[in-house]
């Protein structure tokens, strides 16, 4: 399988809820991703994202068991991408950069 495309938080949850507020070229984009044998991948950050919503009650605390369940399902189409280095773009030149300490 092939990660196709990346998507945020938004539309991995609305995806899995089947909710009205996904547009339909974006659902259509990922059930023929997922037809096609491809994968959406879902960075690991959206579920940092969403235990901090779902603290907050801003969530659904099922959005983010539900997404869990759809990322560990081998036949679902969504795929979890580690957030690490790895993840840089290959054109950013030099190291990573360090901080700085100050927000200045």
């Amino acid at each position: 399988m092939s990660l196709t495309a990346v998507a945020d938080t938004h539309v991995a949850v609305w995806y899995v809820f089947n909710d009205a507020r996904l547009s339909q070229p974006a659902r259509q984009f990922i059930e023929k991703t997922a037809h096609e044998g491809g994968q959406i991948g879902v960075s690991s950050i959206s579920l940092v994202e969403l235990v901090y919503l779902c603290d907050k009650g801003r969530m659904n605390p099922s959005a983010l068991e539900d997404l869990i369940r759809a990322l560990r399902d081998p036949d679902s189409s969504l795929h979890e991408i580690p957030l690490d280095l790895s993840n840089r773009r290959e054109d950013e030149a030099g190291p990573p950069r360090r901080s700085t300490g100050h927000a200045g």
